[in-house]
């Protein structure tokens, strides 16, 4: 079944106080026996360059303690240049053993038929890294992250005291971003500005979003042109007219726009927002940073921002399902600790939870988890990402109005199968 709504309140005691014990388990067991002298290739979802990123070591370490035990190889891991999913769905039959990718991609994927079923040891995960990866009752990939968007500032720049009780609105972030960049000609607050994905939290805090979502999972109902969502892209669009930052400079069609992140480390921005998968490359320039969960709107109500779920999938095609499938679960039950040191990745597994729970970004996390909602997993996703982000854009150059711009991406969504 989809993931739902009470799955997010499990995670969120699952973080307060975890008494499960995470069993012992063999390499190869009987769900996935590992044939011997096999060699298997991994695509991950680490940054391309550099090589040997400290994630893409964490996990190639793991992978080769399988190799040792099972008798079999694993080649390092690595991204293929145009993205381990669009190499994947181009062409499986040529593709590797085990892709990484997040839910919402392997959802697609699993609709189109491209991956092996995953035979999850449900019980060792929280409830929304199980629900990420099941549609149907049927389970399909393997979790091995948690990820939610948040804000993060440079302490050296932003007061943390901007961040904290019910006075933290985005009217507020936005005007002190205005004075910061009046002041410094430094940027007060950026993000990639018409990117769904980020912007989420505007649309659901009225009541809007993508995809109307039921006791039984989302449905195919397109939410893009309700009241809600043409209101929260309205609002969107005032908190970053009055943030003082250029609109164009940092939207998706200007080539630069995805490096957001790297003003953080730099100290060109004193606010992005971002996720987790951003912390190597702050970490890597000795940053001190910190991280609070999105604010409240005009109205002092919370938004819902996404909570993905990263995963590895399975390829229907490969000529070693089985072993593909055991390295697949021992890496996703055993990777969690050592990708949360190289990278802040929240981890899926309960027992890998427990040990870090009391990381203060990550009691953070946890206080916005209590207002997300889950990325949807469904097929029918798809076709609403590119006509919403290009509403987006237009609707923040002044290019027609929100309501006129949501109502077409909502067209052409309907149109495409959404």
């Amino acid at each position: 079944m989809p993931r739902n709504y009470k799955s997010l309140n499990v995670l969120v005691g699952t973080l307060v106080a975890l008494a499960m014990v995470f069993g012992t388990l063999s390499v190869a067991s009987a769900q996935h026996p590992a044939k011997k002298g096999v060699h298997l290739v991994i695509w991950d979802f680490f940054n391309q360059t550099p090589v040997n990123t400290p994630e893409r070591v964490a996990m190639n370490k793991i992978a080769q303690q399988w190799a040792k035990k099972t008798g079999n190889t694993v080649t390092e891991p690595a991204q293929p240049a145009n993205g381990s999913n669009n190499a994947f769905t181009a062409d499986p039959h040529k593709a590797a053993d085990i892709v990484m990718m997040p839910d919402d991609q392997a959802g697609a994927d699993y609709g189109a038929k491209l991956v092996a079923p995953s035979k999850l040891q449900k019980s060792k995960y929280v409830a929304s890294a199980v629900s990420g990866c099941t549609i149907k009752g049927h389970t399909f990939c393997y979790p091995w992250a948690l990820e939610m968007v948040g804000l993060y500032y440079n302490k050296k720049l932003a007061p943390a005291s901007l961040f904290k009780g019910k006075a933290y609105t985005w009217d507020k972030v936005a005007k002190w971003a205005h004075k910061f960049h009046a002041k410094t000609g430094k940027l007060g607050m950026v993000w990639q500005w018409d990117n769904f994905y980020y912007d989420y939290d505007f649309f659901t805090a009225y009541g809007g979003g993508a995809l109307k979502h039921s006791s039984s999972g989302y449905t195919k109902k397109v939410l893009l042109d309700n009241r809600g969502s043409i209101r929260g892209l309205n609002y969107l669009k005032k908190v970053i007219d009055e943030s003082g930052t250029p609109v164009s400079d940092w939207l998706s069609s200007n080539s630069n726009s995805g490096g957001y992140g790297a003003q953080l480390a730099s100290g060109n921005a004193a606010i992005v927002l971002d996720g987790p998968w951003s912390d190597p490359t702050w970490r890597a320039a000795h940053l001190k940073y910190g991280f609070a969960p999105l604010p409240r709107d005009a109205q002092h109500k919370f938004g819902q921002p996404f909570l993905g779920v990263q995963t590895m999938v399975v390829n229907k095609f490969s000529k070693h399902v089985s072993a593909a499938q055991s390295l697949a679960s021992y890496l996703s039950l055993h990777c969690e600790l050592a990708l949360f040191k190289a990278g802040a990745r929240i981890p899926a597994t309960k027992a890998a939870l427990k040990k870090v729970s009391k990381n203060a970004e990550l009691k953070q996390y946890s206080n916005g988890f209590k207002h997300s909602v889950p990325l949807p997993n469904v097929p029918f996703m798809s076709p609403i990402w590119s006509p919403a982000q290009k509403a987006i854009a237009l609707t923040l150059q002044n290019n027609g109005s929100a309501a006129k711009n949501l109502k077409a991406a909502a067209a052409q969504a309907r149109k495409a199968g959404a």
